[in-house]
């Protein structure tokens, strides 16, 4: 018998962003788009990093790589002083 889908993937789908989107989630990825419009594609990353984007988002929009993110993200840490860097 196959399983019956429920609240909790939807949730699931919400927060991943399989499946269907919200329509915030919609003007949220419009406007993402439409300021780095112009950025080159190592500063759009960094910049959507910034207002809370994941990478798997940053990927889909730019339509570059998971990873091609995550290099961007480490080379601009390491370019920063150590006094300038977060400590934990």
């Amino acid at each position: 018998m196959a399983q019956q889908r429920g609240p909790q993937l939807e949730v699931d789908n919400a927060v991943t962003g399989v499946g269907g989107s919200s329509a915030s989630d919609k003007i949220a990825r419009l406007l993402a788009l439409l300021v780095t419009r112009e950025m080159d594609t190592d500063d759009a990353a960094m910049k959507l990093l910034g207002v809370g984007f994941t990478p798997r988002e940053i990927s889909g929009l730019l339509g570059v790589g998971d990873n091609y993110v995550h290099v961007i993200k480490t080379r601009r840490k390491r370019a920063l002083p150590k006094k300038a860097r977060k400590t934990r």
